[in-house]
This record gives C-alpha cells, structure tokens and sequence, in this order.
C-alpha cells in the first residue's frame, strides 16, 4: 500500500536529495519509501533540484524493450522488470517508432 498523505520527516528528504544527487531513478526511490515516482520528484524540485533523473538504456536494454512490448507485454510490466516508470518504457518506445 503507498505511503498516504503523511508529512516527510527531514531525515527522509535528506536520504531521498543524497539518492537523487547520486543518480537513483524516481521510481527506485519510490519503490523503497513505498510511494509514488511524483511524490519523489517533487521532494527534488522543492529543494532545488530541477534536473531530469534520466536513465541511459543501452542497445540491449531498447532492444528487450520493444521484444517484450512486440510480445504484448504492457508498459507497467516492462517498467517493473526494469524498475523503471511506465513513462520511461513509453518514451523508449516513441523513440524507436519515429526512428522506424
């Protein structure tokens, strides 16, 4: 169940900044304060972190990507397997269609 509507502590804004600033996804950070990828960015824009935490996929990683999703496998169950959110396998995917 996601974390609901209680306030963070400033011990858990200071471990989520370190995380971010080392380059952990939004949704690893998420997934291990059991909250949503917003919430986790939010934290970051509120303390002056304005920039995207991107992943960098590999030739390997997109090519398994559109495997599974040309396998029907839906954007939720990709992003899990990757620990990824549901929008970065979308995006992946846009990508490769416009260079198709």
């Amino acid at each position: 169940m996601k974390r609901q509507h209680k306030s963070w502590t400033t011990e858990e804004k200071n471990i989520i900044i370190k995380m971010i600033n080392k380059g952990y996804s939004y949704q690893e950070i998420a997934d291990l304060f059991d909250t949503t990828e917003i919430s986790i960015k939010n934290i970051g824009y509120r303390n002056g972190i304005k920039k995207r935490n991107y992943k960098k996929w590999t030739k390997e990683e997109i090519q398994k990507i559109i495997d599974l999703y040309c396998k029907g496998y839906k954007y939720t169950d990709i992003a899990k397997m990757f620990k990824v959110s549901k929008q970065s396998i979308w995006s992946v995917i846009q990508r490769r269609k416009r260079e198709v």
